[in-house]
């Protein structure tokens, strides 16, 4: 095998990895929306962020996405695996190789979502100047609101973050699936194809 066609190989299988830890980075940060708690006495709106922060999760996904992908394209080179740019060849070896590699990781970050779901983060700088000193949310708009009753922060209410991904196992390895299948539409459409050694 060609140094070259090995390390399109790899290069192929980890960006795939990347891209679909790169997904459930998103899918963890976007999974509860952000709340607006109404005050119902003056008829204004407290921003409450619920969503977890990106980081570190984002890096655990995605390196976790490049680790995974890497082992399993170090195996797929030594068994013989390669890409090479081939017009006449098939391009189904490409997508189902790719779609299960998708489908697999997605697969590990639905299991990472059983045992690891998404926590609220800690509140950015926009967040905290919505709160004073007293302690005493500000309305949105800038209007001071000291000397009137605090609304209720549903930051400290654990029980209002709700990840609202309901079937993981099916979002997940599908959404994999997905990722890996656009990438492989993308490189036939360049007529990159995935060959054998033995089969020149």
């Amino acid at each position: 095998m060609k140094p070259t066609d090995a390390k399109a190989l790899v290069a192929v299988v980890v960006g795939t990895g990347a891209l679909v830890g790169l997904g459930a980075a998103i899918v963890w940060h976007v999974a509860t929306p952000s709340n607006m708690n109404p005050d119902r006495e003056f008829g204004w709106y407290s921003y409450t962020p619920i969503r977890p922060a990106w980081f570190p999760t984002s890096l655990y996904l995605v390196g976790a996405g490049v680790l995974i992908a890497s082992i399993l394209a170090s195996f797929l080179a030594d068994s013989g695996l390669r890409i090479r740019s081939a017009a006449h060849r098939s391009r189904t070896g490409l997508f189902a190789l790719l779609v299960v590699v998708g489908g697999a990781l997605g697969f590990g970050a639905a299991l990472a979502w059983e045992y690891w779901p998404p926590n609220p983060g800690d509140p950015g700088a926009d967040v905290a100047a919505l709160v004073p000193a007293n302690g005493l949310y500000m309305a949105v708009g800038g209007i001071d609101t000291t000397g009137y009753t605090p609304l209720t922060s549903q930051w400290d209410d654990e029980s209002a973050f709700d990840p609202v991904v309901e079937h993981p196992w099916l979002v997940f390895p599908l959404g994999g699936a997905a990722i890996a299948g656009a990438v492989a539409l993308s490189l036939s459409i360049r007529d990159f194809r995935l060959l054998r050694h033995d089969s020149e």
